[in-house]
């Protein structure tokens, strides 16, 4: 155990040295920590469960609201290009059970919506993070021992740090979008709030998956 922490706390300080991710490396300690001190299977079912509070707020706040998660199968097929992301949202919300998954989604509630889109922004960006896990871990085997973890580690994760800053700006579009219809509608304006930390909790749980994993 002790060995353990000396460790985490050598990958803490060089993960602080790298320039330019401030947020990325102060996400990326929480997760390594979560990643050290955590199963796979405590992980999994920590994001198991924030999906579970997430959906129940949904419930509370608009029983009429329809969410049904994609399956892994669908997210591969979202990730892969075979499903569009208006497909997609018409799945999650829903419309595909009684129309054509094809046709554009806007004539879904515009809450609904815009959850939906949540959802696809989530599938893509994990989908993003675990490509980058398989190309650090190749880059590294072609190397033949050649090319530093840490040298690796800096270059993945400076992608990373853009790939998030993207999705964050993404999200942070979407809640604005959800903040104004609730407002609009008289809603439950604490599901701004929940939607926000289940979004961050979810995505350190998910990061620190895939950094035990490299």
């Amino acid at each position: 155990m002790k060995k353990r922490w000396v460790v985490l706390s050598i990958v803490i300080i060089f993960l602080l040295l790298l320039s330019g991710l401030a947020y990325w490396q102060r996400n990326n300690i929480s997760a390594l920590i979560t990643g050290l001190t955590s199963t796979e299977e405590e992980i999994t079912e920590k994001l198991a469960e924030q999906e579970k509070e997430l959906l129940e707020k949904l419930s509370e706040v608009d029983p009429e609201l329809q969410v049904n998660p994609l399956t892994e199968e669908q997210e591969q097929m979202l990730k892969d290009g075979t499903m569009t992301a208006d497909e997609a949202i018409a799945i999650i919300t829903g419309k595909a059970e009684t129309t054509d998954a094809t046709e554009p989604a806007e004539e879904n509630s515009t809450l609904n919506n815009l959850i939906a889109q949540i959802y696809v922004i989530r599938s893509n960006f994990t989908g993003q993070l675990n490509g980058l896990v398989g190309q650090a871990k190749q880059e590294y085997i072609n190397g033949g021992g050649k090319i530093s973890k840490e040298s690796i580690a800096k270059k993945y994760m400076s992608i990373a740090g853009g790939l998030e800053a993207q999705c964050d700006g993404q999200m942070a579009s979407i809640l604005s979008q959800i903040q104004a219809e609730l407002e609009r509608t008289g809603g439950d304006m604490s599901l701004v709030s929940q939607i926000r930390s289940a979004y961050y909790g979810e995505k350190s749980a998910k990061k620190a998956q895939l950094l035990s994993q490299f």
